[in-house]
């Protein structure tokens, strides 16, 4: 803490007489090295984020490749009398589910990964967070849930002789 005019310039002399030390203030530095972790950090929920995208979609496209046998299905729930809020609630818990399983799957690897990353590669010492053992099985079976039915909406409200032309035509 040399801030005083006077400690400066003592700190002067002593460089100029003795040419080997060199004196700089290192204030700037620690100020950068302190905050290094929050930028690691941030950089590590970006990649959380990332990996979250990625598994939506995936699920995007898992839900569009099994388009034709949900439409299938909601054809013989309507011919045999089901109703379009039996269908709606059978797809969102349908996706509900895939989704919790994609948050069950998710929680440990993030942990793992964070762990790894923090650990062994920054050399710092990883936090276990255990609001992600909760938090990604309910936002997979949320975010897939919505995802599922709004790519799918439209099986429900449609006739099933409509639909069943619909596949024939798309096939």
């Amino acid at each position: 803490h040399y801030r005083t005019s006077q400690k400066r310039a003592g700190l002067k002399e002593i460089a100029r007489r003795y040419h080997s030390i060199y004196v700089m203030s290192v204030t700037g530095i620690l100020a950068q090295v302190r905050t290094m972790p929050v930028r690691v950090s941030g950089k590590v929920e970006v990649l959380r984020y990332l990996l979250l995208v990625s598994g939506l979609l995936v699920s995007s496209v898992l839900v569009s490749a099994y388009r034709h046998e949900r439409i299938l299905e909601a054809v013989l729930v309507r011919a045999l009398g089901g109703r379009r809020t039996l269908i709606v609630r059978a797809q969102i818990v349908d996706f509900g589910l895939i989704g919790f399983a994609a948050g069950l799957l998710a929680a440990p690897a993030s942990v793992l990964l964070t762990k790894l990353l923090v650990s062994h590669w920054l050399g710092g010492e990883s936090i276990v967070d255990t609001v992600l053992w909760f938090a990604l099985p309910a936002m997979g079976i949320l975010l897939n849930g919505l995802l599922g039915y709004w790519q799918i909406r439209d099986v429900a409200a449609q006739p099933p002789m409509r639909l069943l032309s619909s596949t024939q035509t798309a096939c």
